[in-house]
C-alpha cells in the first residue's frame, strides 16, 4: 500500500479533530436541550402545584367568607368552618381558636382531638389568657409564635405546658394573633403531628385565615348589636305605646315591662314590685314559661337585713350581684336560691326626686355579671315603668281634680237650690262620695252638741239601713266609732273589722250588719268644733286609698257650709272654700230646718254657745289632715 503524503495525513487528522469537535458540540447543545426542557419541565410542574395550592386557597377562603355571610349573627359557626379549612389546608391534626375576655378564655373553637387532650391534662389555671402559655403569649404580646420542633424547645419555653402538647401526639405547632384594630382578641393555633415546621408563605395564610376569623366575629358582633338594637327600639315603641293606651292604669305597661326585660336581657325571672315607706309588694312578674299570675299580693316590710330588693330601695341606687356563691345571702334569697336556683340578680329602683316608688328586678341561674349594654337596657326599662306611675299618677289626680270641682259644683247647686232644706245636700254628698271613692255605702252623721244623727246613706241594704238606724240619735261617746271621732276631732280610719280589736261592740255590731269589712269616717269640723262626720264602707279590707281621702276633704267642706255658720262671711268662707253664706242674727245660728218625711230624722242645731267644747277631751289637737 502506497503511503499518504505527509500533507494528506495531517489534513485527514485535522478533519477528524473537526468532526469529533462538532459531534460534541452536537452533543453537548442536546444535553443542554435535554437540560433546559427538564428545567422547563419542573418549572411547570411548580407552577401548576402553586396553582393548585392558590386555587385550593382561593376556594378556601371563597368559603370561608361564604359561611361567614350566610351566618350572620353566629360567630361560632364561621369560626368552626374556618378551623376546619384551616386543619385541611396545612395537613393539621387538630386547630384551635380562642377568643379573649381579659384574663380569662371566652369563646373557644376546637377541631381535631388535640386541644382536648392538652385541657384534660394541664390545670386550668395554666391555661388561662394570663398565663404562660402558647395562646397566651400569641394573645399578651400580639406576635406569631412558631415552634417546628416540640422535642427541641426554645429555653424561654421551658415552662409553658408544651409536654402535654407533645404527650397527645403534637410535634409542631404555630400561634397566630386574631387582630382587631392592631389589637390582639385572640389566637388561632395549628397543631401537626409529625415533624413538619410550617413554611413562610404558610405562616402568612395562618394569618390571613386568623384575619378573617375577626370577620366573622365583628360581623356577627355588628349583627348581633344592630338586631339588639332594633329589639330595644322596638321594645321601647311597644312600651311607649302601652303607657299611651292605658293612661290611668300602670299594670299593662308593668306587664310589657317583665316581658320585654325577660326577653331582651336573657334572664330566668323578671318582676316588678311596688314600695311605700314601709313595705312593697309585686305587681308583676314573668318567669321562662311566660307571665307569672298574682293572686293576692303580699306586702314585706322592707328590711335591708331580711332582703336583696329592701337594701336597693333603702339606698336608692342599683344592686348589681353578679354571684351569690361569693356572697352572704339573706334568709329571703338563701330560699330563692335553694328552690329556684337563682345565682345572679340585678335590682334597680323606680325614682320620683328622692323617693322609691317600686323596683325592677331580675334573676338568672347563671352566675355572672350583667355587662353594661344589659344594665343600659334594664335601666330604660327602669325608667319606663317610672314614666308610666308618674303619667298614671298625674292623669289620675287631673281627674280627681275635676271630678272634685264637678262635685263640688253639683253639691253647691243643690245647696243654692234648698236654702231651707239640707236633706237633698246630705242625700247628694252621701251618693257623690260613695261614687267618687269607689265605697260601696256611705253614711252622713250631723251632731248638735248633744247628740249625733244619722241623717244621710247611700248603697245600704234594707236590713242594714235598719241596723244602722237603730242606735241613732245617742250622744257622742267612746261607745261608737262616730262618737270617738266627734270627740277627738280626729279621722278613725277602719282597715279590717277583723283584725281590729278596738272597735266598739256596738259599731262592730252595725258594721257587719252592713256587709263591710273596712272603713274611714272623717269629721266635719267648723272653727274646730265637730258638727257632723261621713262615714264611707268597703265590703274588702283595706278599700280605700290615699286619694279617695283626700277626695273625701272636698266634699266636707261642702257638707259643713249648710250645717254651719259664718261670722264675718269672707272669712269662714275662704277657711270652708265655698261661697255659700249662712245667715245669721247676732251670735245665734238661725236653725237650718230639713223637710220632714225624707225618712232621715233630723233636729235644729243648738247654739254655738250652748255647744259642749269637745276640744276639753284630751286637749288641743291640731287637725294633721287639714279637714
Amino acid at each position: 500500500m502506497t503511503a499518504l503524503p505527509p500533507d494528506a495525513v495531517a489534513d485527514l487528522y485535522k478533519l477528524v479533530a473537526e468532526l469529533e469537535q462538532r459531534l460534541e458540540s452536537s452533543f453537548a447543545a442536546h444535553d443542554a436541550e435535554i437540560e433546559r426542557a427538564a428545567a422547563t419541565s419542573e418549572e411547570n410542574a411548580r407552577l401548576r402545584t402553586e396553582l393548585a395550592v392558590a386555587r385550593e386557597r382561593q376556594a378556601a377562603s371563597a368559603d370561608i367568607l361564604g359561611t361567614i355571610a350566610n351566618a350572620a349573627g353566629d360567630a361560632a359557626t364561621s369560626l368552626q368552618r374556618i378551623a376546619e379549612t384551616t386543619a385541611r389546608l396545612f395537613d393539621a391534626a387538630s386547630v384551635s381558636i380562642r377568643i379573649a375576655d381579659g384574663d380569662e378564655w371566652g369563646l373557644s373553637i376546637r377541631f381535631g382531638a388535640g386541644p382536648e387532650r392538652i385541657a384534660a391534662t394541664v390545670p386550668e389555671e395554666q391555661r388561662r389568657a394570663g398565663g404562660r402559655n402558647l395562646p397566651g403569649t400569641v394573645f399578651r404580646e400580639n406576635r406569631q409564635i412558631h415552634i417546628p420542633d416540640l422535642d427541641n424547645i426554645d429555653p424561654e419555653m421551658a415552662d409553658w405546658p408544651v409536654m402535654a402538647a407533645r404527650a397527645a401526639g403534637i410535634r409542631t405547632v404555630a400561634g397566630t394573633p386574631l387582630r382587631r384594630e392592631g389589637k390582639a382578641i385572640g389566637a388561632l393555633l395549628v397543631f401537626r403531628d409529625h415533624l413538619a415546621p410550617f413554611t413562610d408563605d404558610e405562616l402568612t395564610l395562618q394569618q390571613s385565615f386568623a384575619d378573617q376569623a375577626v370577620v366573622a366575629i365583628e360581623n356577627a358582633r355588628l349583627f348581633n348589636e344592630t338586631r339588639q338594637a332594633l329589639s330595644r327600639q322596638t321594645a321601647t315603641a311597644d312600651i311607649l305605646r302601652v303607657i299611651s293606651q292605658s293612661p290611668t292604669d300602670v299594670q299593662p305597661v308593668f306587664d310589657a315591662i317583665v316581658l320585654s326585660a325577660l326577653r331582651l336581657l336573657g334572664c330566668d325571672r323578671s318582676f316588678m314590685l311596688r314600695c311605700d315607706g314601709s313595705s312593697f309588694w309585686s305587681v308583676a312578674r314573668a318567669g321562662t314559661e311566660g307571665p307569672l299570675p298574682i293572686d293576692t299580693p303580699l306586702r314585706a316590710p322592707i328590711d335591708p337585713n331580711a332582703n336583696f330588693p329592701s337594701r336597693a330601695i333603702v339606698q336608692r341606687k342599683t344592686l348589681h350581684l353578679p354571684d351569690w356563691s361569693v356572697i352572704d345571702l339573706p334568709e329571703f334569697e338563701r330560699g330563692v336560691h335553694e328552690t329556684l336556683g337563682y345565682n345572679s340578680a340585678l335590682y334597680l329602683p323606680l325614682l320620683r326626686g328622692e323617693e322609691c316608688v317600686g323596683l325592677l328586678g331580675l334573676a338568672r341561674k347563671q352566675a355572672g355579671a350583667f355587662d353594661e349594654n344589659k344594665i343600659a337596657l334594664a335601666e330604660s326599662f327602669r325608667d319606663q315603668a317610672a314614666i308610666a306611675i308618674e303619667n298614671a299618677r298625674l292623669f289620675n289626680e287631673t281627674r280627681e281634680a275635676l271630678e272634685r270641682q264637678t262635685a263640688t259644683a253639683e253639691i253647691l247647686k243643690v245647696i243654692a237650690g234648698s236654702p231651707t232644706d239640707v236633706q237633698p245636700v246630705f242625700d247628694v254628698i252621701v251618693e257623690r262620695a260613695v261614687r267618687l271613692c269607689g265605697a260601696r255605702m256611705g253614711r252622713v252623721y250631723r251632731y248638735d252638741g248633744d247628740l249625733i244623727h244619722l241623717v244621710g246613706g247611700h248603697g245600704l241594704s234594707v236590713p242594714g239601713r235598719e241596723g244602722a238606724e237603730r242606735p241613732f240619735p245617742r250622744p257622742a261617746s267612746d261607745d261608737t266609732i262616730v262618737g270617738r271621732v266627734m270627740l277627738a276631732c280626729r279621722p278613725n280610719i277602719l282597715a279590717d273589722l277583723n283584725e281590729d280589736d278596738t272597735v266598739p261592740p256596738l259599731s262592730r255590731q252595725m258594721i257587719s250588719a252592713l256587709g263591710a269589712r273596712s272603713q274611714v269616717t272623717m269629721p266635719m269640723l267648723l272653727a274646730g268644733n265637730p258638727i257632723g262626720a261621713i262615714t264611707l264602707s268597703w265590703a274588702e279590707p283595706r278599700g280605700y286609698n290615699d286619694q279617695q281621702i283626700a277626695l273625701r276633704a272636698v266634699l266636707l267642706r261642702c257638707t259643713q257650709q249648710p250645717l254651719g255658720v259664718q261670722p264675718q262671711a269672707e272669712h269662714v268662707a275662704k277657711a270652708l272654700g265655698t261661697t255659700k253664706v249662712v245667715f245669721l242674727k247676732g251670735t245665734q245660728v238661725v236653725p237650718v230646718q230639713p223637710a220632714r218625711g225624707r225618712g232621715w230624722p233630723t233636729r235644729p242645731l243648738a247654739s254655738r254657745n250652748s255647744r259642749k267644747r269637745i276640744h276639753d277631751v284630751g286637749g288641743e289637737q291640731p287637725n294633721a289632715w287639714g279637714l
